[in-house]
């Protein structure tokens, strides 16, 4: 048996978070088991919802790149 290339299965988890029904915002989707399995809600590292780390990177992304982007309208 042949198994989907990885570009198919990753895919596969992005188009879950995308459009199924009952996905919540600001919700990790992933492998069910950490490296495969089907799409499901997965834990998230610590550091991803800290705030003042994400902000300070993507100012400095902004700054780096010339592009600048609204605000989020919230969740």
């Amino acid at each position: 048996m042949q198994l989907p290339a990885p570009w198919v299965i990753r895919a596969v988890q992005e188009l879950y978070a995308a459009t199924a029904p009952g996905v919540d915002n600001g919700t990790f989707y992933g492998p069910r088991f950490a490296m495969w399995g089907p799409p499901a809600a997965t834990p998230c590292a610590p550091w991803v919802k800290h705030e003042s780390a994400n902000r300070t990177l993507w100012t400095a992304s902004e700054e780096a790149t010339g592009v600048r982007w609204p605000e989020p309208l919230g969740d």
